[in-house]
């Protein structure tokens, strides 16, 4: 294994040779070179152009070497500015790597802080600044600072989900919890960077890790998992040579730790010759600062003086005072063991002064670290309570998303709830409704039947009487003239003339039945035409003057001849029969039955009316006249009567018409029953001052009759 880390020394001297041959060859031509200037941004633009931007960083640093340039340069370089204004981005990285190689602190932390603040910084130049700053402010112990940074590269590597980057910053903060000696915090993020790391191919940034994981261990007492890991990365065959160093100075540091020097002083001797052939003088010294405490410890003084005058010229070429001091305090007690007073006084009054004048400093860095690490601290105090708010605040938003999720539900079950009880309880009242219309249906069909019923009964009952009056009187007269054969001839024209006169009562009785019966079934047959009025008039009077008049009563015809009605003839003859014969019926001997006829100006139809002077009509009876379809009784005695089918068939017939009817009546003083009917105008009978449209038919006017009042 040495032989191999000592080929890689010395390859690697002989490319660090050869880069400072070219550096040396080619440095006084750029310099005197008059487009030096112009070279370097032809070479910008053309990994500006190409998105290079890895290349364009190196081209910072290798061009950082030959700074400061000339005025003539400087001006050269920011007048390109103007042709492209990314090229000052990368001035501010050359002038911040150039002063972070000078060790310039100060002016290299605030041109990287320029960079990521400028919104021209290209992605990868702001990754790269941010990681330098985090190592500036690492060495100048600003932790709380290098905090910050490490959480903007956690967003920055987490958009991208880098596992690279993620790793790299889990292992700065895993360095500054080292600084605060917190093992627990320093080991969480390790454990998160090496977990990321595994997702790479970077071996390289494994080992960084795993170095870091065994030192926090050997800071924690660990010794058995430090040894395990460092004994890893020494053994691993891609190890860098600098990193096999680090891991056997930590080697070295725990078996001195355990006071096994032997062991201790043969790894410190192979750190001391890679870090010597590094050329890396702060190891070396640190290893050889080790070694003079262990010789102290073994009372190897010549061998621990040797090695402490080495660290103290290091110490004093670096201006390392706290190095400084602690050399000086070694040589002193070595002198105090070797009983040379005077050499062990010389060392104290330099150790004495040193720590006198690096005393003030040091407690006020002892007291700016305590601040700035009480700083960092309290910030990280108020980071994990900010997380901690955080999550409460998710959760209780998580509880009100919850929350409102079911109340909507609810709110949701209760409004179809509600809609699904409205729409059953719309449903039971339009259920509950149509049952009572039904009930009240059923109950008026049960009323109209119970009606129908006893008008049955009744209309039956007055037939039969009114049947058996006119049968019986037949019955008698047949039943006479069959016992009496010998009559005179007077006496048997009287027999005949009551014979008919039962006949026809009885005829006319039967047809009002007829009629009734198909008006009922609704199978009358309906003929309207054009009829003169008066002659149907006056046919009706003397067919019934004839078979009916023994009262002699007079009539009166007071019907125009020029009133035409469209109606059928036989309703029309049947309502003027049952009109006139309830007339006769119930008129006194010797009275008048006028029936007239008129023209109603306003409907157009035609006003007929038949008045007696008989018993008349009560105001109750008028009511219900031709409302009821019930038998009444118009009496004038004992044994007056009707079954009032003939009024019921006239306002049937009538409003078949599209026609009215109505009674007037008072007791003892007459009656008079009026109808309407359309009128039909003849052409020869039209007046002059109603002109007919022709494509109009004036044959049958459909206007109403009014009730007189």
């Amino acid at each position: 294994m040495i032989s191999s880390v000592h080929h890689i020394i010395k390859s690697t001297s002989i490319l660090k040779f050869l880069g400072i041959i070219v550096l040396l060859f080619i440095c006084p031509h750029i310099n005197g070179a008059i487009n030096y200037s112009d070279s370097i941004f032809h070479q910008y633009i053309k990994y500006y152009n190409n998105d290079q931007n890895s290349e364009i960083i190196e081209l910072a640093k290798s061009t950082s070497l030959f700074y400061p340039l000339s005025k003539n340069d400087s001006i050269n370089l920011y007048q390109h500015i103007t042709h492209n204004p990314h090229f000052e981005t990368f001035l501010l990285l050359n002038a911040a790597i150039y002063y972070e190689k000078n060790q310039q602190t100060e002016l290299a932390i605030h041109r990287y802080n320029e960079l990521i603040s400028s919104p021209k910084t290209e992605k990868e130049i702001y990754t790269y600044s941010l990681n330098t700053l985090f190592h500036l402010y690492l060495n100048n112990h600003e932790l709380e600072k290098c905090q910050k940074i490490c959480l903007k590269l956690l967003d920055l590597y987490s958009s991208n989900n880098d596992s690279h980057g993620l790793a790299q910053t889990y292992l700065f903060m895993g360095r500054v919890y080292m600084q605060l000696r917190n093992i627990v915090q320093a080991m969480e993020h390790l454990e998160k960077a090496y977990e990321k790391a595994n997702k790479t191919e970077d071996t390289q940034l494994k080992l960084s890790i795993q170095s870091a994981i065994g030192a926090t261990f050997r800071m924690d007492g660990d010794f058995l998992n430090a040894k395990k890991q460092f004994i890893s990365i020494m053994n691993h065959p891609q190890t860098p040579i600098n990193q096999y160093g680090s891991a056997t100075f930590n080697m070295a540091s725990i078996y001195l730790q355990n006071n096994k020097y032997d062991k201790a002083i043969d790894f410190l001797n192979q750190s001391l010759e890679i870090f010597s052939e590094l050329n890396d003088s702060m190891r070396i010294s640190n290893v050889k600062n080790n070694l003079a405490h262990i010789y102290i410890q073994q009372k190897n003084y010549p061998k621990a003086i040797e090695n402490l005058y080495s660290v103290a010229e290091f110490a004093k070429s670096s201006n390392n005072g706290e190095m400084l001091i602690n050399v000086y305090y070694n040589l002193l007690q070595t002198f105090i063991n070797l009983k040379q007073p005077d050499s062990a006084l010389i060392y104290l009054d330099k150790y004495i002064d040193l720590n006198i004048a690096n005393w003030n400093d040091q407690q006020s860095a002892h007291i700016l670290k305590l601040e700035k690490q009480y700083q960092f601290e309290n910030q990280q105090r108020q980071i994990e309570l900010l997380k901690t708010e955080d999550e409460l605040q998710k959760a209780r938003f998580r509880n009100i998303q919850i929350l409102l999720i079911v109340i909507v539900v609810i709110s949701m079950l209760f409004l179809a709830g509600g809609v699904i009880f409205y729409r059953q309880k719309q449903r039971i009242r339009k259920s509950h409704k149509l049952l009572v219309s039904r009930d009240k249906e059923i109950h008026r069909i049960n009323v109209e039947l119970n009606q129908s019923n006893l008008a049955k009964d009744r209309i039956l009952s007055i037939i039969g009487h009114d049947l058996r009056g006119p049968i019986g009187s037949l019955r008698d007269l047949s039943g006479y003239y069959a016992v009496n054969p010998e009559q005179t001839e007077e006496e048997i024209q009287d027999y005949l003339k009551m014979s008919h006169e039962s006949s026809t009562s009885l005829y006319y009785l039967l047809e009002n039945l007829l009629a009734w019966g198909n008006s009922q079934k609704g199978s009358i047959h309906f003929s309207p035409d054009k009829i003169q009025l008066k002659p149907v008039v006056q046919q009706v009077i003397n067919l019934l003057n004839v078979s009916l008049n023994q009262k002699n009563i007079n009539f009166e015809v007071a019907v125009p001849t020029d009133i035409y009605v469209f109606a059928d003839i036989q309703m029309l003859k049947t309502i003027l029969r049952n009109l006139i014969s309830n007339s006769i019926k119930f008129s006194t001997s010797n009275t008048r039955i006028t029936v007239s006829a008129k023209i109603n100006i306003d409907s157009g139809f035609a006003e007929i009316s038949v008045e007696d002077q008989g018993i008349g009509i009560s105001a109750e009876q008028i009511k219900s006249l031709f409302t009821e379809k019930e038998t009444f009784f118009l009496q004038k005695s004992a044994d007056a009567g009707g079954t009032g089918l003939g009024l019921i068939l006239c306002k049937e017939f009538v409003e078949i018409h599209k026609g009215t009817i109505w009674a007037c009546s008072q007791p003892q003083q007459g009656t008079k029953i009026c109808f309407t009917l359309p009128t039909y105008i003849p052409e020869s009978t039209e007046k002059t001052d109603r002109k007919v449209n022709e494509h109009q038919t004036p044959k049958f006017s459909h206007h109403t009759a009014r009730e007189p009042r």
